[in-house]
């Protein structure tokens, strides 16, 4: 995010309607003489063009964020997530004298409030694959991450070499297996759970942080002097929830931001470290807000009673975490090295999210339509959509549970996978599509989700924007089936369908 003084402007209101896997940059793009893949994977005219970070509908970036991750049991079944992040360099030729390797810290937080409970240097050679698996752990009640890839060990100082033959140690120091950890869970976690508890869901961040020579050499990984240490935008990834006793896995592509680092500086923090974090881009934290703000979020979903529908929306906000007043730890920081809107204590702090602790949810509006506009009786109003009870999404990454009757009200809790409900009605809408409006909480006509950045404006593809409305938020529809005839549990994730709400500057 670049700071810009002394323009005069005012703004206009665009709204771009695309699905969760699809960034307005294409229709940007075609307009201009260069193509988003060579803007997105080649950064030698960031500057000129005004690229700004982004989110990569290609899906491969220098950033990937893992929406979700769930180790629970779901009522008596035991789940996983599976993970895999790809390193797909450009470079045809991999072999020891070229610079195509990539170093990254992957960071998990768990659901609640985003604290951190694992954190790992990882380093992918060439073209690799580098793969995960999380379960819960029976003994201790921990998630535990089993890897058979190449962990980071040393050194542990922050910095890249200025001498030639600087090395990384690597080694797979995860194979058999590493329980996450509760350190920096300070909070009482949600009734009924236990901070072991808050481990087995969340979410997960992969920061690239350097770039290296391509190959390994005796657990040794030889790092570059004088270059652009960038990790180029080659990082993508996918997971997958499964169920194995079940018999579902539901999968989804990671969120790929590029662009994230293209000064050539190094990221790398030491082995060890919980640096760099999601605040740490060239452009600062609100450019990577406004490039994963949403003005609304829906998705179509059945809870069918025939066929055992369950619907969950699943909204996840990466960021939320940098804007909380009781978690802040850079307020002794000088003012330029503060986050973006956590310069002053006021009410800027917690924009673009209303919540200003963290114990505080988001208030949001939604609509739930039935699949024929079908009259609706003997409820408040006949005509579909239904208006839903005033609901909030109380985590960083909420699960929102879609029920005919009369929901749970202690949730989360084991044994389920919702962290929040609402109704459809009784009698209720059995299949239709759901609309989640984050521009403004429910009944609060006084309180609107945006971020005004004062004197920064946000980049994109050589265009301005001065404010958007909505909140930094990735969202998918979890929607599952059972086939009691034959048996079998059926599902996918699917990503959310969304606009955008982005204010354009004009000169006068």
């Amino acid at each position: 995010m670049k700071k810009r003084i002394g323009f005069m402007a005012f703004s206009i209101m665009i709204a771009v309607v695309v699905a969760c896997s699809v960034s307005p940059a294409a229709a940007v793009a075609q307009s201009g003489s260069q193509s988003f893949s060579e803007l997105a994977h080649f950064t030698s005219n960031f500057y000129e063009t005004g690229v700004g970070t982004i989110v990569n509908p290609e899906g491969k970036g220098d950033v990937l964020i893992f929406p979700y991750y769930d180790v629970r049991r779901i009522g008596e079944t035991p789940q996983q997530t599976l993970f895999a992040i790809i390193n797909e360099t450009p470079d045809s030729d991999c072999g020891f004298a070229t610079k195509a390797g990539v170093a990254a810290k992957l960071r998990f937080r768990e659901f609640d409030k985003s604290d951190e409970v694992f954190d790992a240097d990882i380093w992918l050679s060439c073209n690799d694959v580098w793969v995960g698996t999380l379960e819960r752990n029976s003994a201790t009640g921990l998630t535990k991450l089993t890897s058979p890839d190449l962990v980071i060990t040393a050194p542990g100082t922050a910095g890249c070499p200025s001498t030639s033959g600087s090395t990384f140690t690597v080694s797979a120091a995860l194979s058999g297996g590493v329980d996450f950890f509760t350190t920096n869970v300070t909070d009482t976690p949600p009734p009924a759970l236990t901070k072991a508890d808050l481990t087995n869901m969340g979410y997960f961040e992969v920061i690239g942080t350097e770039r290296t020579f391509s190959k390994a050499a005796s657990g040794k990984v030889t790092r570059l002097t004088t270059d652009n240490f960038d990790a180029l935008n080659t990082l993508s990834g996918y997971a997958f929830i499964v169920r194995v006793f079940d018999g579902v896995s539901d999968n989804y592509n990671a969120t790929a931001i590029a662009n994230f680092s293209v000064s050539g500086r190094c990221l790398f923090a030491g082995s060890g470290s919980e640096d760099p974090r999601l605040d740490a881009g060239d452009d600062g934290l609100g450019q990577l807000e406004f490039a994963l703000s949403k003005k609304n979020i829906s998705q179509g979903y059945s809870i069918e009673n025939s066929i055992s529908g369950k619907f969950s929306m699943i909204v996840t906000f990466p960021t939320k975490h940098f804007h909380f007043f009781d978690k802040r730890g850079d307020i002794s920081l000088p003012e330029e090295d503060r986050v973006p809107y956590a310069i002053l204590p006021d009410e800027s702090l917690s924009l673009p999210f209303t919540g200003r602790t963290s114990n505080s949810g988001e208030k949001v509006n939604a609509k739930i339509y039935d699949r024929l506009e079908n009259l609706f009786t003997p409820t408040s109003s006949p005509f579909s959509p239904r208006d839903t009870p005033d609901f909030v999404l109380p985590h960083e990454v909420s699960i929102l549970g879609l029920y005919q009757g009369n929901p749970p009200t202690d949730l989360p809790k084991p044994g389920q996978r919702n962290t929040v409900a609402t109704t459809t009605g009784t009698p209720g809408f059995d299949s239709g599509w759901i609309w989640i409006d984050l521009t403004k909480g429910v009944n609060d006509t006084d309180i609107t989700h945006f971020a005004t950045p004062l004197d920064y404006n946000f980049d994109f593809f050589g265009y301005e924007f001065t404010r958007y409305d909505g909140l930094p938020a990735i969202a998918f529809g979890l929607q599952e089936f059972s086939n009691s005839a034959v048996g079998g549990i059926y599902g996918d994730l699917n990503p959310a369908f969304y606009e955008v709400d982005w204010h354009l500057l004009t000169l006068e």
